[in-house]
């Protein structure tokens, strides 16, 4: 029971993730008001327990007190789904069955596919017969030969109704309308150019239209750099994450030999951006003021990365646990990795408690799991005097343990094995 004492925020993130996935797959139903009511009320008991326990000096009853707030970590984590469920709001679009014309904001870059444009709206209006606020997320498809292109904080002013996504047809085949519920979007539309209009602007915060308009020009500075469009494809997407005009054939490829993640840009390429900063600003680690700042500018450019990336489930895991470590280090705090690692996932889950049916998140941190706690094990099994061959062994190590962490997922959602990872 003792081994578990320093692993606090491993045990809070495990109940935590049990009541989102408990929301999810609606194994309870609760009414909205009912599980907040539940909720404030396991949490009263936990205090009360907590102050009668501490005061009177009951230990034996720690474990009552555990328990109590474990269930309302459970309860905290079914409530935020709830929260972030968008369609239960009374305003949403999914509610309204006669919509004539809708308005909303472009809040993401555009997604190029082979015949359209594509972008997320964020409709904030809609008319049925009278004009009435709304909310709601809308995939929104351009044809590219109308030649219209648009950019986050356009507002649209677009005729004719949204599309609900359908579900599947065929038994066994893969449920888009659900994959899109989990980032909250129900509906689709598509445009010939001629049923919308740009009626206004406005900038997204400064922050992200700095990192949308870094990546524009890191963009067209690789297809400058790069004249054939195959290799700007793969550059674009092991540098940005862009994998806009990937062909099949080359994500069969990569998936084939186990390093797709490369493609959509994973904490690799964050690893590199922190050794990048330890290189060139490491040296400003003298005081404790050093440190800190060092640890500023640290997550500074990692998070700024991240967003010029588009925030993928694996560079949020990464720039997270970074952070952490940046912070720790900062502060002159040693860190437990578990911890650590734990510590990330629940705030990203927070933010977003969706994110835990993202396969991209799910692969992400089982990989990492896998290369903390199976890697130094296979590592031991062969101990080589030869620095070459000793970090040839180690690097194949951490692929095999990755490995063993992942490869049941990658069975279960892609159906083969990356017999060349």
């Amino acid at each position: 029971m003792h081994a578990w004492v320093p692993f606090a925020l491993v045990r809070i993130t495990f109940f935590y993730v049990i009541g989102t996935l408990i929301c999810i797959y609606n194994l309870v139903i609760f009414r909205h008001s009912s599980i907040f009511f539940i909720t404030l009320g396991v949490a009263i008991c936990y205090a009360l327990l907590w102050v009668l326990i501490r005061r009177n000096s009951l230990r034996r009853f720690n474990i009552v007190l555990s328990l109590t707030g474990f269930l309302t970590i459970l309860c905290l984590g079914y409530l935020n789904v709830k929260w972030s469920n968008q369609s239960e709001k009374e305003n949403h679009i999914i509610n309204s069955k006669k919509i004539e014309i809708y308005a909303g904001r472009v809040v993401e870059p555009m997604h190029e596919t082979n015949k359209t444009f594509r972008y997320l709206i964020s409709v904030n209006a809609l008319k049925d017969s009278i004009w009435k606020s709304a909310s709601g997320l809308v995939y929104f498809y351009v044809n590219k030969d109308s030649e219209k292109v648009l950019k986050p904080g356009d507002q649209l002013l677009i005729n004719g109704a949204p599309s609900e996504l359908t579900p599947p047809l065929n038994p066994g085949e893969f449920d888009y309308k659900r994959f899109l519920s989990f980032k909250n979007i129900y509906h689709q539309d598509y445009s010939n150019g001629d049923s919308f209009v740009v009626v206004g602007h406005k900038n997204i915060n400064w922050f992200l239209h700095t990192a949308n308009t870094i990546r524009d020009w890191a963009k067209r500075k690789i297809k400058y750099a790069i004249p054939h469009a195959r290799e700007q494809k793969i550059a674009l997407a092991l540098i940005l994450g862009v994998r806009d005009g990937l062909t099949d054939d080359i994500k069969s490829a990569y998936s084939a030999s186990g390093a797709m993640h490369v493609l959509a840009v994973s904490g690799l390429h964050v690893g590199i951006i922190y050794g990048i900063v330890l290189i060139l600003f490491g040296k400003l680690q003298h005081g404790a003021a050093g440190r800190r700042g060092f640890a500023l500018l640290t997550i500074s450019l990692l998070w700024f990365y991240a967003a010029i990336t588009g925030f993928s489930p694996s560079v949020l895991r990464a720039a997270t646990m970074f952070s952490f470590i940046a912070l720790a280090k900062g502060f002159g705090r040693n860190t437990n990795i578990y911890n650590t690692l734990a510590g990330s996932g629940l705030i990203l889950l927070v933010f977003d408690p969706y994110l835990i049916m993202s396969v991209g998140f799910q692969l992400s941190y089982l990989a990492v799991v896998g290369i903390i706690y199976f890697q130094p094990k296979i590592y031991n099994l062969f101990i080589s005097k030869n620095w070459i061959l000793d970090k040839i062994w180690m690097i194949t190590t951490v692929s095999v343990a990755a490995q063993l962490a992942t490869f049941s997922l990658g069975l279960l959602y892609f159906h083969q094995f990356p017999s060349f990872f």
